[in-house]
């Protein structure tokens, strides 16, 4: 990528005095409302669509869509629809056009694309416009130039071209919410932007969203007004690119979430154990990977066999996850030692953090060449926690095990009051904090050791490439060097909200698992009391304490003994949003238990 030179002196002699005002984009169109766009197996990355150079354009959808070249697309699909990435890890909003650079406010209109992931030489009658973007901050570059690439995807399926790259200095003005749950077309994820997320913070846990704040010091990295890009001799001047100070303010700005995170954590989740037919064993909690077998969790914190502590960077446009080499081998040991995921047989060990898929890999992103010849692993899972108040706290997996500790205490207190229950803050076991975990959080149904296919399939970029050298210089001094990139694997059968608009909060994440109990997501809310309670004791929980317990746990304590419901209100009645679909299906429809209720 040809990168920028920041060098303010001559551009803006005040700004170290006062701030260089700003405009702000301007959203028109369905606001906050959510529309689908392409995002299927096998390219994963979230993909709108767009019609270059129009804006308050055509009605209707799009005839076909054009993933050639940008030049051949003109050229040979001239009326086609062509692809916007949506892309939380690029620094700019990029448009192809011409063979010149230039930065400007420029109007930028979406379209919905969900029949791009079935084909792109049909028809799309449903990709009309939903959302224009007015006075965005744009960077211009030539549809041709060297080193730079306008291609997307992996090897394992034809590279697209995407012409528009919808990037973090644009994203980072609103709140932007993706959701992958049926019945949305297949391989679509549902996408909104609102400039600001709604609900309260107790709402928004009642109804199992996950706050997760960025990694300390809790703010936004990249595109500071002091950075400065040459490295290893290289030139980072844009050529014939002239930047005006608003310009400069606009199109570079913080907009990077770096996030605390435990790659390759143990699989762990609560298990609710009724023993009907034995009448001298009563119903038991216990936190285990399997539901066949009583073995005992693996801490996220074992020195051993536990995950490893990691800064990573929220980077939507990357499929699955990545890992930089050097980190890789500290996290999971030499890579060459890694077993092949193809010879690995059931039982496998649970001290296999990861296996490798192929070392012939690709990997291509708007603005950066392909790469290829690129080792692709299979990674247990990765833990998403919120970020230390200071420096100096806690490992990111040491966070995680303390939360799932104090997820057994709540499944336990639950189990014993039959109702959600709050316990207390110990120093050992955590439930005033959040977490999340994709990947295989537990075993697959009946079985008893890890399936690398539940993994996450993770790519390892050398140190060396310029993407790395520029996503690590980028975030400068607001994060510790990053080690990897959380991509699409956010994205599975989730809520995710990127949260750039928050007033009383830092900046963060938002994330809550579609399908509770499925084995491979673990939302976990904070748990706090109802009502007011002395420190140190246990009280009667909020609706968030429902969230992460087991299934059967939760359908126990909703339903009731006989026939008819109990009188309401009933706070247990309000665990129903933290049931999965089928569960609670089956409740309405025999119990009537969640009648009314909220869904996830």
């Amino acid at each position: 990528m040809i990168r920028l030179r920041l060098s303010l002196g001559f551009l803006c002699a005040t700004t170290l005095l006062s701030a260089c005002s700003e405009r702000e984009a301007i959203l028109e169109g369905q606001a906050g409302t959510p529309f689908s766009i392409a995002a299927e197996d096998g390219r994963d990355v979230p993909r709108a669509a767009v019609r270059l150079a129009e804006c308050e354009g055509t009605p209707g959808g799009c005839s076909s869509y054009c993933t050639d070249t940008p030049d051949a697309c003109a050229v040979l699909s001239p009326d086609a629809c062509q692809l916007a990435l949506v892309d939380s890890g690029s620094p700019f909003t990029m448009l192809a056009q011409g063979d010149s650079w230039s930065v400007e406010r420029a109007c930028l209109e979406v379209r919905a694309s969900p029949g791009l992931a079935s084909s792109e030489d049909s028809s799309d009658p449903d990709a009309v416009a939903r959302l224009r973007f007015k006075d965005a901050p744009v960077l211009y570059a030539p549809t041709s130039a060297d080193e730079w690439g306008w291609e997307v995807g992996d090897e394992r399926a034809q590279m697209q071209h995407t012409p528009v790259v919808i990037g973090g200095n644009l994203m980072s003005e609103f709140a932007v919410k993706f959701r992958d749950e049926a019945p949305a077309p297949a391989g679509t994820v549902d996408i909104s932007f609102a400039k600001t997320f709604p609900g309260t913070e107790d709402e928004l846990a009642s109804a199992g969203s996950v706050y997760l704040k960025l990694q300390y010091p809790s703010r936004l990295s990249g595109g500071q007004l002091d950075d400065q890009c040459g490295f290893d001799g290289t030139n980072c001047n844009l050529p014939e690119l002239s930047l005006s100070t608003g310009q400069f303010v606009s199109l570079l700005k913080p907009h990077r979430m770096a996030m605390d995170v435990c790659v390759a954590p143990p699989p762990c989740t609560m298990h609710y154990d009724h023993v009907a037919s034995a009448f001298d064993e009563a119903p038991t909690c216990r936190a285990s990977p399997s539901r066949v077998s009583n073995e005992a969790c693996v801490s996220a914190d074992d020195p051993a066999r536990g995950g490893r502590n990691a800064t990573m960077v929220v980077a939507t446009g990357i499929p699955g996850a990545a890992l930089v080499a050097d980190s890789a081998a500290l996290i999971l040991g030499p890579l060459d030692l890694l077993p092949a995921c193809a010879d690995l047989t059931a039982p496998i060990p649970d001290d296999v953090r990861a296996c490798v898929v192929t070392s012939a890999g690709a990997f291509a992103l708007p603005g950066w060449p392909r790469h290829e010849g690129l080792t692709v692993l299979q990674v247990r899972a990765f833990g998403v926690v919120g970020g230390n108040s200071d420096a100096k706290g806690p490992g990111a997996c040491d966070r995680l095990q303390q939360r799932l500790r104090g997820l057994l205490s709540q499944c336990i207190e639950t189990l014993v009051n039959d109702s959600p229950w709050a316990p207390p803050v110990l120093p050992e076991q955590r439930v005033d904090t959040g977490v999340t975990v994709v990947g295989e959080v537990a075993y697959a149904p009946g079985a008893s050791s890890p399936d690398p296919d539940r993994w996450i399939r993770t790519i390892v970029l050398p140190p060396d490439l310029p993407f790395v050298n520029f996503s690590r210089r980028d975030s400068g001094t607001d994060a510790a060097q990053v080690d990897g990139f959380l991509g699409t694997a956010l994205l599975e059968e989730t809520e995710l909200v990127l949260d750039y608009t928050e007033d009383l909060r830092p900046p963060g994440l938002r994330i809550k698992c579609l399908r509770p109990g499925g084995g491979s997501c673990l939302s976990v809310p904070a748990c706090e009391a109802s009502s007011s309670t002395t420190s140190g004791q246990s009280a009667v929980g909020s609706v968030s304490c429902c969230h992460g317990l087991p299934q059967p746990l939760l359908a126990s304590i909703v339903r009731p003994d006989g026939d008819q419901l109990e009188p309401s209100p009933r706070i247990e009645d309000r665990c129903c949003t933290a049931l999965g679909p089928a569960l609670r299906d089956s409740l309405v429809d025999d119990y009537g238990a969640c009648a009314g209720q909220p869904r996830l």
